[in-house]
């Protein structure tokens, strides 16, 4: 187990920078109404582009305080994992009592996952979401507006969040509502290929290459989907739970899809830049947001 301050000094340890916001200049040194938001590491540029005078950037302290305050609703933690990218990312995991069994081997976690991006309309955001172990997929469903607390970038940034503590006490019923989700996605039946169409729509229609890239990712879904599924299960063919198919397209997305981005020769290390950079990118994918609108309605 790690205690609230490790969490804390490793969280200070990976985030040992500053974003500050610094004046642009317009030519012959002009002064401007706008700013930009810069590493006090390494002077690095953070964010789409620039901001305004009214733009307040969080702090690394900012950060430690939503992390103690979110832990504290389940007591210790059982990991940690940061990551910089235009923005502070943080996962804690509680500790194993939490740990869910929904059928067989399919076992999840909760998440608390702080997303804390830089610049333009970024905002403060805390979601509950769940690690699976049969995937390794970190989700973050979107159905209970209850686990998402956002805080915009504004001067009184500082003053709101010493109401967070009060806030994030509802975290662990968050998670319990959840679970009862989870539960009642892996309850109900489906076929697959009605959903796979409501979500991507009919590979029937486009130029033949948008039908091959159709047929390619429809038979990744389905192998991750039947690679994943229990033996117990008693699923007629064409069908699948919510559940199983939720996860089999938000892994897909998470793991499989195309990306332009170059893998190192740890990318499937767990949490590595490279994973987290695809989990921040699936969490905000449209086609993963209208797969959780059919399966979790």
């Amino acid at each position: 187990m790690i205690a609230t301050k490790q969490i804390s000094d490793k969280i200070r340890s990976k985030f040992n920078f500053e974003v500050n916001r610094l004046p642009l200049s317009g030519p012959d040194n002009m002064p401007t109404n706008w700013y930009g938001l810069f590493r006090s590491d390494n002077g690095k540029t953070v964010g789409p582009g620039s901001v305004s005078e009214h733009y307040t950037p969080h702090t690394v302290d900012h950060i430690v305080e939503i992390a103690e305050a979110a832990i504290s609703s389940f007591g210790e933690a059982s990991d940690v994992s940061c990551h910089f990218k235009n923005g502070h990312y943080v996962s804690i995991a509680p500790t194993r009592e939490y740990r869910k069994s929904v059928v067989g081997a399919d076992t999840v976690w909760p998440r608390l996952v702080i997303s804390a991006g830089l610049g333009g309309s970024t905002s403060f955001n805390l979601k509950i979401g769940y690690y699976r172990d049969l995937c390794r997929n970190l989700a973050m469903m979107h159905s209970v507006k209850s686990f998402n607390i956002r805080y915009r970038h504004t001067r009184g940034l500082g003053d709101r969040l010493d109401t967070l503590v009060e806030d994030f006490r509802g975290l662990k019923d968050g998670w319990e509502d959840l679970s009862t989700l989870i539960d009642k996605m892996n309850s109900r039946t489906v076929i697959v290929s009605e959903i796979l169409k409501g979500v991507y729509g009919d590979i029937d229609e486009g130029t033949s290459r948008r039908r091959t890239m159709g047929e390619s990712r429809i038979q990744k879904i389905v192998i991750r989907l039947m690679r994943e599924r229990q033996p117990s299960s008693q699923m007629v063919p064409g069908t699948a739970t919510a559940w199983e198919l939720y996860n089999a397209i938000q892994g897909y997305h998470q793991h499989d899809a195309p990306t332009r981005a170059k893998r190192r020769p740890d990318a499937f290390a767990p949490l590595a830049h490279e994973r987290w950079d695809r989990i921040i990118s699936t969490a905000a994918n449209a086609n993963v947001a209208r797969a959780e609108q059919l399966l979790a309605a």
